[in-house]
């Protein structure tokens, strides 16, 4: 009797395992910035391969990952503070990055900051440093 249970036991398991892998607390992005931040940093591209494209057509790119997620809630990255950001060009040719990793990439070639907020990533112009007068 104690063998039939061990083996009920452990097929129910087996059965069960994947239902157990749901995270049914799991917040989408545009609910926290927590959320947010583990969703920009858990979802990498294997290949960006963008030798000379404009600012918009990379940052459409980016936040469609290579793999279904859990949701398919989109980060929404926004760059219509940078001056001329339409017509801007960008290179971004790399292998395996997060979402996080790129758009820096592309902020330090546009000279750009990044504001997170829940669900979105903003590029907005860098401040300029002060010039201490002599």
């Amino acid at each position: 009797m104690k063998t039939t249970l061990h083996i009920l036991v452990l097929l129910l398991a087996v059965v069960m395992q994947p239902l157990w892998a749901i995270d049914p607390l799991e917040q989408l992005p545009n609910e926290s910035i927590s959320a947010t931040i583990t969703h920009i940093t858990g979802i990498s591209q294997e290949r960006i391969d963008f030798p000379n494209a404009s600012l918009k057509e990379v940052l459409d790119f980016l936040p469609i990952p290579a793999w279904p997620t859990t949701h398919q809630q989109r980060i929404v990255i926004d760059a219509s503070a940078i001056k001329d950001h339409e017509t801007i060009k960008v290179k971004l040719v790399r292998q395996n990055l997060t979402i996080l990793q790129a758009v820096a990439l592309v902020a330090d070639q546009i000279n750009a900051s990044l504001v997170i907020e829940p669900g979105k990533i903003r590029l907005i112009p860098m401040a300029e440093p002060n010039k201490q007068s002599e």
